[in-house]
């Protein structure tokens, strides 16, 4: 197992990871690259006043960046604003035809490349492994980078995110079944309404229950998305992890994506969330850890949300 984190300008111990947002993303839309950069490296900076010191930057596949730009991106946002930042290897939802016939050797071998040379011709190595389900059984694409994934994991150390949103029980059991260690993977968006599969919210607790039961953890990052998650019942969510034995099994993050419209750089969902142009990644420190302590949540707990969970799970 590795001791040190890689970011995109160079090792960091674990300890020194400090409040991290878990789930976020580097947006370069086509045409913004540069106002887009400002605008992060803006809002990052205030961010970092508000005690922010890391993102987990999770835009896994070179088939949705060009890699270089990227990467290069990163570290200016990174040294500009002062944010750690770790990067990650994997792949998203979108397949190539290419990609369609890969078996989960292939995806694996691509990725350990990157693990141990660094994402294209950066010398970045990634300090995660980002793959994604958009079908609650997951489909032979999804399945083989599953497998794919857990076995990453299992020889090199890695940690696992999932862009889950419905059947994390499901990908859990293609990783737990291909060796990895459910204790250092986390499902993403769980608590979007739309993925429960009709179950109410006391029915998706005891869902998310039956997987942190054996080990895993939980984003959440629709704070302020009421459109996706009411407000309710994200505090339901979270408060009901807690009084069930889990409050060392969730992170609280953004998911911040950027767009460029109308001849500006805007947040993605904006335009259904009053006030959704503020979530930013200063967001997460400003308005939603506060309204969670507001909504009886406790200071401590808030806190491992961003702090001591992340530690202990990259640890």
């Amino acid at each position: 197992m590795w001791k040190k984190i890689p970011t995109v300008t160079g090792y960091i111990p674990v300890e020194e990871i400090g409040v991290t947002s878990m789930h976020e993303h580097i947006s370069l839309p086509d045409g913004f690259d540069r106002q887009a950069i400002e605008f992060q490296i803006k809002d990052l900076l205030y961010a970092k006043k508000l005690g922010l010191k890391t993102i987990v930057e999770l835009t896994p596949s070179s088939k949705m960046r060009d890699v270089c730009k990227t990467m290069d991106a990163m570290k200016e946002i990174s040294v500009r604003s002062g944010i750690q930042i770790i990067p990650c290897t994997g792949h998203y939802v979108a397949f190539s035809e290419e990609e369609k016939n890969f078996n989960a050797d292939q995806f694996y071998q691509l990725w350990l490349e990157e693990v141990e040379y660094g994402i294209g011709d950066s010398g970045i190595r990634p300090g995660i492994i980002k793959v994604a389900s958009g079908n609650t059984v997951p489909d032979i694409y999804e399945t083989r980078i599953l497998q794919a994934a857990g076995k990453l994991q299992k020889n090199t150390g890695l940690p696992i995110c999932v862009h889950s949103v419905s059947g994390c029980r499901n990908q859990q059991d293609i990783l737990e079944r291909t060796g990895a260690d459910l204790g250092h993977v986390y499902f993403s968006h769980v608590e979007a309404e739309f993925g429960w599969e009709g179950r109410t919210v006391d029915q998706q607790l005891n869902y998310l229950e039956s997987v942190a039961e054996k080990g895993s953890c939980f984003s959440y990052n629709n704070f302020g998305n009421g459109a996706h998650t009411k407000p309710e019942n994200l505090l339901k969510i979270v408060q009901g992890m807690i009084s069930r034995g889990y409050s060392d099994r969730q992170f609280a993050t953004m998911d911040l994506v950027l767009t460029g419209a109308e001849g500006e750089i805007r947040v993605l969902w904006d335009d259904i969330n009053s006030g959704g142009r503020e979530r930013t990644y200063s967001y997460l420190l400003k308005n939603a850890l506060p309204w969670m302590i507001k909504n009886g949540v406790s200071k401590e707990n808030v806190r491992k949300m961003v702090c001591e969970n992340v530690a202990r799970f990259f640890a």
